[in-house]
């Protein structure tokens, strides 16, 4: 694990904040209104759970990671559009079968460079 130092700690930072502007404006542009607390709530945690990889130098799978989450609510978006007059739970699964993708991915990436850049 790599020592924490102050450009890492702001990089991890402007990260959360660049992903919750994007999931909200997506939230914005699906819905017309801006989102309930309990949605931030859990994009948040989301977000940090991708930044803290990045403040300890993981960039790759901090980046695939938020870079899941951010595909998986558009694919929710677009599911939960699409099945509007028969709401069922089929966009949830699916945005969260792509984040769960998109962080084993991040860990193998993260795991293959480590391995081709050991000195």
């Amino acid at each position: 694990m790599e020592k924490i130092n102050k450009k890492s700690l702001v990089n991890g930072i402007l990260m959360i904040i660049l992903f919750l502007c994007i999931i909200t404006g997506i939230y914005y542009i699906r819905y017309s209104s801006y989102p309930d607390i309990k949605f931030i709530k859990l994009y948040f945690a989301i977000g940090i759970l991708g930044s803290i990889p990045l403040i300890f130098k993981l960039y790759r799978f901090g980046s695939i990671f938020l870079l899941a989450s951010i595909v998986g609510f558009i694919a929710d978006c677009i599911l939960s559009y699409r099945n509007l007059l028969t709401p069922n739970m089929k966009a949830g699964f699916y945005n969260f079968f792509i984040i769960v993708i998109g962080f084993i991915a991040g860990i193998f990436v993260e795991i293959i460079y480590k391995k081709q850049n050991k000195y």
